[in-house]
């Protein structure tokens, strides 16, 4: 199970892997070495795939390219995940030693090139939609739609860049693997030009399955892992999380993630002010960006270090963050209106979705925030009835949703039986 990625990437896969092992199965997880304690600690077997993440991503020049314009991502695509897939080049190879069959991400989808070298059936398990569609774009766009021929090509365009080989790459199948180079026309998920099954971790109830996807598109609903779901802070965090929300009204949760917040500090002063005018308090997670509060912000505001969000999304009245997939379908599930607000990747697509699914407002991407646009959109978040009944009732309906066992029998018609 080929996985490169933030932690949203790596936990949905080692929920698939718990299933997997569950039904008998002995999944390797191979990811960055980031992870290692964590999935090791899990009870999985090990490999490492790839160098550190965090400093990828926290990288100046990679940080500043991720949160530009969706459009900037698109066109840059290739040069953005060169150095990413070019790191897993070695990996791969001793990672996929004695294996039977290979699960990747998006991430790390040249495991698909291994799985051709080596004849061993493979699946992409994704948590975005991949393949074109007449009904919506790319999720790396910034639109709702562009009509449906463009909302195709967008889709095509988009799988093109992703999967753009460099020289180093071309040379890596050509004088390791033994194949020839991957024609474009073979770009997304493939086998030797024969599509291969594409399994998404994301609901219908979200995102509704699109009738022009083929029947090797298997959307089966998120993959939540228990250990998580059921997990807790540290008890100092705990204490002093309840201490915090005894001392007032029920907060908001703001948090980005994985993400570099570009003008983080000043960014963050724009939102506390407009928090302070609608006397909303908040829990604000540091998140890899580092957002620090002042000492006179601890009256109205809490500085949240590490902890799970299942049980952080339990105690809040509504929810701000950038819309990573992963916290999209936490929140989700934990019935809660939510304002997502995007910095890159396919975050505003998941911010529409919230919106056309009336479990929050518009989504307000950080580039476009301004003192009344924050104001507006937060008053909207907390006080429209219609968003928190939209959001507990798909919440009900993604709690009744079994995505892990539906994405093992997929992967079990694909690899046959353990």
């Amino acid at each position: 199970m080929a996985c490169q990625g933030t932690r949203g990437d790596i936990q949905p896969f080692l929920a698939v892997a718990q299933g997997l092992k569950d039904s008998g199965y002995e999944p390797i997880v191979a990811a960055a070495n980031d992870y290692q304690a964590w999935i090791e600690a899990a009870g999985f077997g090990y490999r490492r795939l790839g160098r550190d993440v965090k400093a990828w991503i926290l990288e100046k020049e990679n940080a500043r390219k991720f949160t530009s314009s969706p459009l900037s991502v698109l066109i840059n695509m290739g040069e953005l995940l060169e150095r990413p897939l070019q790191d897993q080049l070695d990996d791969l190879i001793t990672a996929s030693e004695g294996v039977s069959a290979i699960l990747f991400s998006v991430l790390s989808h040249l495991a698909c090139d291994l799985a051709e070298a080596r004849k061993l059936p493979a699946a992409a398990l994704l948590l975005q939609p991949a393949m074109p569609t007449r009904h919506f774009p790319s999720a790396l766009l910034p639109y709702e739609s562009m009509g449906p021929w463009l909302n195709r090509l967008s889709s095509a365009a988009a799988l093109r860049a992703r999967f753009l080989s460099r020289h180093k790459i071309i040379d890596w199948r050509r004088n390791v693997l033994g194949l020839p180079p991957k024609p474009a026309s073979w770009a997304g998920f493939t086998i030797a030009g024969r599509p291969i099954h594409r399994i998404y971790g994301f609901s219908r109830h979200v995102l509704p399955i699109p009738s022009d996807w083929s029947d090797m598109d298997h959307v089966v609903g998120y993959w939540f892992y228990d250990p998580v779901l059921r997990a807790e802070p540290s008890s100092k965090t705990a204490q002093s999380v309840s201490a915090f929300l005894a001392s007032g009204p029920k907060p908001i949760y703001v948090g980005f993630g994985s993400m570099p917040v570009p003008d983080a500090q000043e960014n963050l002063a724009m939102l506390k002010e407009s928090l302070r005018r609608l006397g909303m308090r908040a829990i604000i997670s540091r998140g890899w960006a580092g957002l620090e509060l002042g000492p006179t912000d601890h009256d109205q505001f809490y500085s949240l270090g590490d902890a799970p969000h299942s049980w952080i999304f339990e105690r809040v009245d509504a929810l701000v963050h950038h819309g990573g997939a992963g916290s999209i379908a936490t929140g989700l599930r934990a019935g809660l209106p939510t304002l997502v607000c995007a910095l890159g990747f396919d975050q505003l697509f998941w911010g529409h979705r919230i919106a056309s699914i009336e479990a929050g407002p518009k989504p307000l991407p950080m580039r476009n925030w301004s003192p009344a646009r924050l104001d507006e959109s937060l008053r909207a978040l907390t006080s429209t009835s219609k968003f928190r009944q939209a959001a507990q009732a798909i919440g009900n309906k993604l709690q009744a949703e079994d995505g892990v066992a539906n994405a093992v029998a997929c992967i079990c018609d694909v690899i046959g039986d353990p």
